[in-house]
């Protein structure tokens, strides 16, 4: 997923077994015991069609964020390596028709594969697929899915509340020319919801802690990439728009506000809804989306998100104090993760943030929307690539205050991180 904010993460948690559950067994998988162990770095995931769903399913898919794998199936049994630290959502076909998605555990609401312990094997066991959800279930117990995952049922229950953004993966054929888009040599493409909270003011965070009740939704936006021009005529993409499941702000149908080309690697990059304009209803719907061009229609199904209410329920948000030196440059920042759950306040641990949050950015600015990445002082210079959160933590500007030879009055402070599957949420004090 390609990043629309700039800026830096605010720290690094070192290690990969936080989460865990770790273990060298594999449960639940009587053929693990032998050569059917994967290489160190994959798990060997396996299943058997049960008769019915053996008739309609001739391929299985495992999709993550950055790769196409398909299974080998013979005789109703399928195999997959799967490489350790990926999360995948298992898709099965018959010829290129998606004709379900498995539910990795229903009690848990888990939809995906999260790969993050040292098991080499998992056996699922017996799959049946309800035809008229689409959803496939095993019979593999819960406790020996979760222990060959690597995970705890805490981290299982945060997972299976927020996956359901990944769920748009199963949209295999975007652009309709009858190829899945991943494994095809023209185009792969993406869609994406993209969230702004408002967390209070710029002055109620300086050299104090801001209060965590401020939070509420500003609005959202959404954002299109083609990472090649897709085969065929020209793509009229300046006139382009995007249908909603439902209306939005009054409209199903609303033109593209922005395009650019070349903008992270891809070819093309469709804004709707810039500038977070996308407030009623207060989540976006959810279900399947169109973005129309000419003679060419791009279909996501299955676009879903946490769909935070007006409370900002289950998002997890950094709340923050900056230190300064008296002239109005920053010298410090200090940060505690929290997030709320039916009216509550939780405060996220190191093993939620490394599971459910990517790329995080910090960037400061004035009161005329002059931006500067927050100095992470890296070997690597000022600006070093984004990194991962901890849960609490503090930077210190390296030299002096920031921003250096105050270029500008500090006027807002923004903080935006993706999610591990895909969705990006940005926090904001002005």
């Amino acid at each position: 997923m390609k990043a629309s904010s700039v800026g830096l993460s605010v720290a690094l948690v070192s290690g990969t077994c936080l989460l865990l559950a770790c273990s060298s067994s594999d449960p639940g998988n009587p053929q693990c015991g032998g050569a059917a162990g994967s290489a160190s770095g994959y798990l060997s995931v396996t299943g058997t069609l049960d008769a019915a769903s053996g008739k309609l399913i001739d391929g299985v898919l495992a999709v993550s964020r950055d790769a196409y794998i398909t299974a080998t199936l013979s005789g109703g049994t399928f195999d997959l390596s799967l490489p350790k630290g990926s999360v995948n959502l298992l898709i099965f076909l018959n010829g290129s028709q998606v004709v379900g998605l498995l539910k990795a555990n229903v009690a848990t609401d888990l939809d995906c594969l999260p790969i993050w312990g040292d098991a080499n094997c998992l056996d699922l066991g017996t799959i049946a697929l309800n035809t008229d959800t689409k959803e496939a279930t095993g019979t593999v117990t819960q406790g020996d899915l979760l222990a060959a995952l690597g995970l705890n049922l805490p981290l299982a229950e945060r997972l299976g509340a927020m996956d359901n953004e990944m769920l748009v993966l199963s949209s295999l054929d975007v652009d309709r020319d009858g190829l899945l888009d991943g494994p095809e040599v023209t185009t792969h493409f993406d869609f994406a919801i993209r969230y702004q909270f408002d967390a209070g003011s710029f002055a109620s965070i300086l050299d104090n802690w801001g209060g965590k009740d401020n939070v509420s939704p500003k609005g959202y936006t959404f954002n299109f990439w083609a990472d090649r021009e897709p085969s065929g005529a020209y793509v009229p993409w300046n006139s382009a728009t995007m249908h909603s499941p439902q209306d939005i702000n009054g409209s199903n149908d609303t033109e593209q506000c922005a395009l650019q080309e070349g903008y992270n690697d891809a070819a093309t990059g469709l804004w709707f809804f810039c500038d977070w304009t996308a407030t009623n209803p207060v989540a976006a719907p959810m279900g399947s989306y169109a973005v129309l061009a000419g003679s060419k229609t791009f279909t996501f199904q299955n676009v879903a998100s946490i769909a935070p209410n007006a409370s900002a329920d289950d998002v997890y948000v950094p709340f923050v104090k900056l230190s300064t030196d008296g002239g109005g440059q920053v010298t410090e920042l200090d940060w505690q993760w929290w997030r709320r759950t039916n009216g509550v306040w939780v405060a996220a641990t190191d093993d939620e943030l490394i599971a459910l949050i990517g790329e995080t950015y910090v960037t400061i600015g004035s009161a005329d929307n002059l931006w500067l990445p927050f100095p992470l002082g890296s070997p690597n210079g000022p600006y070093p690539p984004p990194w991962r959160p901890s849960a609490t933590g503090s930077l210190t500007v390296p030299t002096g205050g920031w921003p250096p030879g105050m270029t500008f009055v500090p006027a807002s402070l923004s903080i935006s991180y993706e999610t591990t599957f895909g969705q990006l949420y940005e926090i904001d004090w002005r």
